[in-house]
């Protein structure tokens, strides 16, 4: 019986290798769009709503004296992309309270790209972005006043060692050095900070919930920009989502067409042995066989072109297995499917109706 079942399984292929080959490429090219095309396409989506940040290149900023301490637990959070120490500090010019932040590590979050000048390199420097110093008409090597915010501290002078560039990615508000945050507060502790980049997913509240969870004594701000970009994620999403899903339509259409086609083309010959005494379960097992070889087959060269392709079209570092097998398990799935309900309508026919397909007939 069992080589019964091999020498179908042999003739049904050496009879129609072009209805086979066209089942493997069906597979393979679905995989390949399923699994290429979602993540290309997130990464994408990731890159263009980062461009809503338009005017902080930052999400959260947390803020307290001990909040270096939890910078590991912060970037453990779901949803933080990354946490980064700095130290953000309210300054007092003739013109008003304004924020500023002294950089305290290399950023992958922000750039400091400046139209003139440099960054500051001592605690006399200032960095200004470029609204500000037109609004003071100010220039590189110009000194402005920073009042102390607390006490009858006279005023401190700072040169302005560059003019910040106005483009997406950089902080709109002045630079420090780090040694000049003795010179305008009182408290340099209360200043220590994380900048928090999020993926754009995760709700923000709960965020700040499980950072204040950490410790009550932070201060946790955000931007009103991050609605935006949560919002053109959720839209890229569902764009994906229905995209993947016109592609399994189109991958199970196709399937349920050729299998049909296959189980016709055997239809006479399943009648001629069932006539003879041989169980639906045995005639079933060549068209599972060959189903399933035709899908290992896909999946096996699908994972070898993937992990080829999804390193060249994508910029994401962060592509997991489970990114590359959920595609695979989907399309199998649907391919295990489309087997199962061809296999099942073919075993079931009545004998007569089998014997009087004219497709089996030579």
């Amino acid at each position: 019986m069992i080589q019964l079942v091999f020498t179908i399984i042999c003739k049904g292929v050496k009879s129609s290798p072009t209805r086979v080959g066209i089942m493997l490429f069906a597979v393979l090219g679905s995989i390949i769009a399923y699994t290429v095309l979602g993540i290309a396409l997130s990464d994408m989506a990731v890159r263009a709503v980062s461009t809503w940040r338009l005017e902080w290149p930052f999400d959260m900023v947390v803020i307290g004296a001990d909040v270096f301490s939890i910078q590991d637990q912060v970037q453990q959070i779901p949803g933080v992309k990354i946490a980064e120490k700095t130290s953000m500090l309210e300054i007092l010019m003739p013109s008003g309270v304004i924020s500023a932040m002294v950089p305290l590590e290399n950023s992958a979050i922000y750039s400091l790209k400046h139209l003139e000048g440099r960054a500051p390199e001592h605690g006399g420097e200032i960095s200004l972005p470029s609204s500000l110093a037109r609004a003071k008409g100010v220039q590189i090597g110009d000194t402005i006043s920073i009042l102390p915010m607390q006490g009858n501290w006279p005023p401190e002078k700072f040169v302005v060692s560059g003019i910040l560039d106005s483009k997406i990615g950089i902080p709109p508000i002045p630079i420090l050095h780090a040694d000049a945050i003795a010179r305008v507060t009182a408290m340099p502790e209360a200043t220590n900070a994380l900048i928090c980049l999020l993926d754009g997913k995760v709700d923000s509240a709960r965020v700040e919930q499980a950072i204040k969870s950490l410790t009550a004594s932070v201060t946790v701000r955000q931007t009103a920009q991050y609605d935006g970009v949560s919002s053109g994620l959720t839209l890229a999403g569902i764009m994906i989502a229905s995209l993947r899903f016109v592609i399994v339509i189109v991958l199970g259409s196709s399937l349920i067409s050729l299998f049909y086609m296959s189980q016709k083309e055997k239809a006479y010959e399943c009648g001629v042995l069932r006539a003879l005494g041989f169980t639906r379960l045995w005639l079933m097992l060549p068209p599972l066989f060959e189903g399933i070889a035709v899908l290992m087959l896909a999946s096996i060269l699908g994972t070898v072109l993937l992990l080829a392709l999804v390193p060249v079209l994508t910029t994401a570092g962060n592509v997991s297995v489970r990114d590359l097998i959920r595609p695979i398990a989907a399309v199998n799935s649907l391919g295990l499917a489309v087997i199962a309900v061809s296999i099942f309508t073919q075993a079931f026919k009545p004998i007569t109706r089998l014997l009087k397909d004219p497709w089996g007939k030579d």
